[in-house]
């Protein structure tokens, strides 16, 4: 009977080792390291968006592999030196973190490398939600210069227009934006409300 008995808690501990660790390998959802293993292919959009987590930050709008739809990622890619006005195509391994920050539900990518780097139209047109009921607006203003976030703001629209996102008019503001040729700069063509 001890032989039995034996085996059978060498059998357990067999299963809890091979499940112990099968989980530590599940930190990474693709590409264990930097030992050639193919990670996942994202896509990074030309822009960035406002978004909320613990605070008013940027989110990169983003896909994975051949999805259809865009998301928002809290967090930016390890290793890479976004830039606005350019469309990414990047080899990346998913990196889940076990107790990841508030705003940071998914954990973040880690750039293996950059598979192309395309600069986007400048007539290509893109909305940003710039103020939102109960939100901090994402628009400031300094003086004259305006700034969303770090990122520099240029507009031929008139201070009457943009009075209301000052004021903390009630309703969701969205710009129309647009590339300009200078780093960290975009142009606000058209502000609407809804």
């Amino acid at each position: 009977m001890k032989n039995t008995s034996s085996i059978n808690r060498y059998k357990s501990l067999l299963i809890v080792a091979g499940l112990a660790l099968w989980a530590c390998n599940c930190s990474r959802t693709s590409g264990n390291d930097s030992n050639g293993d193919e990670g996942t292919i994202i896509k990074l959009s030309h822009y960035m968006v406002p978004c909320t987590g613990a605070g008013l930050q940027w989110c990169l709008v983003y896909k994975e592999g051949k999805e259809k739809d865009w998301k928002y990622s809290y967090t930016n890619v390890q290793g890479l030196d976004y830039e606005w006005g350019y469309n990414y195509e990047l080899e990346v391994d998913v990196i889940k973190e076990k107790s990841p920050p508030i705003d940071d539900p998914g954990g973040y990518f880690q750039l293996k490398k950059i598979i192309s780097k395309e600069k986007e139209n400048a007539s290509t047109l893109f909305e940003l939600v710039i103020g939102a009921p109960g939100e901090e607006r994402a628009l400031s203003k300094d003086g004259e210069k305006l700034e969303i976030m770090g990122v520099q703001v240029i507009t031929d629209l008139s201070d009457e227009i943009l009075a209301p996102i000052f004021e903390g008019a009630e309703g969701t503001f969205v710009g129309e934006f647009q590339h300009t040729d200078q780093t960290n700069e975009i142009k606000l063509l058209n502000l609407k409300t809804e």
